[in-house]
């Protein structure tokens, strides 16, 4: 029997395949038009772009533009399809340009789909509500880092007010797809948010989720002193950063370099 589910159904016998985001066009080298087209990415923009513009193509011109389109969207196939939809007012050099308030860009999915399925903030949002008020917080939490370990996680919540396993409490943001471990041979896994979940937790749920859920909580719980040997396990958002006014320091690591 094949069953589709948002988390693993946890049942004798079950064999879950993960269903990874669309392969991305390398950024090392520029790749020909029919290479770059042939990219699964890149194949559903394209596709997406032309049930919103029918005279849309993958030109020499807009080749550059179209591929970072799709590696700024890791791949995901919503908010691929929510950013084509969005060609009928902008070109593919002005669509990337605003990819940095992506939240309020990619909104209008087809209105016969289920809510969440219309917006990207909607699919956030509603794997967050899946969450207990515990796991919601810790979650709110790790958007303030686009890469963390284990060590990081145990550090959030050592000393907090949620009597949370840490194990368990990643175990079930993974298992709600909000969170991806890779890659798992390594000594020290790392675990990711994608950009659109990172801006998610911050702009989205850390904004508009009650207490605790603020930008000064995200700021209060990522600060720690300097001495503290945890926090090399963490790389923090320049995102959160710069929405936060969290204070630099020692323990704070540039997003783009992992160290662990």
């Amino acid at each position: 029997m094949l069953a589709t589910s948002r988390e693993p159904l946890r049942l004798r016998g079950e064999t879950v395949v993960t269903v990874a985001p669309l392969a991305l066009p390398e950024a090392s080298a520029a790749a020909d038009l029919n290479t770059l087209a042939d990219v699964p990415a890149v194949a559903l923009f394209v596709s997406c772009a032309r049930e919103a513009r029918p005279d849309f193509g993958l030109t020499e011109t807009n080749a550059a533009a179209v591929a970072e389109i799709c590696r700024r969207l890791d791949g995901l196939p919503l908010a691929l399809q929510l950013a084509a939809a969005r060609l009928t007012v902008l070109s593919p050099e002005g669509l990337l340009a605003r990819l940095e308030h992506r939240l309020s860009l990619l909104t209008r999915g087809p209105r016969d789909l289920p809510e969440r399925q219309q917006t990207l903030r909607a699919a956030i949002a509603w794997s967050y509500d899946m969450l207990g008020a515990a796991e919601q917080r810790l979650f709110r939490q790790l958007g303030a880092f686009v890469g963390f370990t284990l060590e990081a996680v145990e550090a959030l919540i050592d000393g907090g007010a949620d009597d949370l396993d840490p194990l368990e409490a990643i175990s079930t943001l993974v298992g709600q797809s909000l969170v991806v471990v890779q890659p798992l041979e390594e000594t020290t896994p790392r675990a990711d948010l994608s950009r659109g979940v990172v801006l998610g937790s911050l702009g989205v749920l850390a904004a508009l989720r009650g207490p605790g859920g603020s930008f000064a909580a995200v700021r209060a719980c990522c600060w720690r002193s300097p001495g503290s040997a945890r926090w090399p396990h963490a790389a923090v958002s320049h995102t959160a950063l710069a929405s936060c006014s969290v204070p630099r320091g020692p323990c704070f690591r540039r997003p783009t370099r992992w160290s662990g």
